[in-house]
């Protein structure tokens, strides 16, 4: 008979280093256990890191963490292979998607109705998004509109500073960490 062999058996994340996207702000280390309540910290975070260093294990773990069965967090993981396009509709639907995927409760229509402030957004190979920036950061300006904390997993740095800089004027993420 197979046990079944779940991500916290096998996973262990490590010790980040991370701070704010400011100019001359200090990093900081950042303990495993302590990761959730500093990226909840703020309204967007950016993590990266090399092709296979975990960070999709980090973002299922962080959704594990989020996850609160009462309901006053409630985190949606998204695979960015799966947005066709930056159109309102259609990142809404990549939500919707998701979320049926990943909750058999409640349903998609209560849901939609959840305040802003008790929806997560974890957005994994953010890299993938084969367009520009203008379009990036529609996407991003739509997912912060309706989630108060939108977290980016990226492969690279110099690809989060694209959207970091095209997101820096917006409004509705005022506050970037980068872990």
């Amino acid at each position: 008979q197979k046990k079944q062999i779940l991500l916290q058996d096998v996973y262990e994340a490590s010790r980040l280093r991370g701070g704010l996207i400011k100019a001359g702000s200090p990093s900081r280390i950042v303990a495993s256990e302590k990761i959730c309540d500093a990226l909840l910290d703020n309204e967007a975070t950016f993590i990266f890191g090399e092709t296979l260093s975990g960070k999709t294990c980090l973002g299922k773990e962080l959704f594990q963490q989020m996850f609160r069965g009462d309901g006053s967090c409630v985190p949606v993981f998204l695979a960015a292979r799966d947005l066709k396009s930056s159109k309102k509709d259609d990142v809404e639907n990549w939500v919707r998607r998701a979320y049926r995927a990943q909750y058999s409760s409640p349903p998609i229509a209560e849901f939609a109705t959840l305040a802003k402030d008790r929806r997560a957004a974890i957005v994994d190979d953010w890299h993938v998004i084969a367009t520009n920036d203008a379009t990036k950061k529609a996407i991003a300006k739509e997912l912060s509109s309706t989630h108060r904390h939108v977290i980016l997993l990226c492969d690279s740095w110099y690809q989060m500073q694209e959207i970091s800089s095209s997101i820096e004027d917006q409004e509705a993420i005022d506050r970037k960490s980068v872990v």
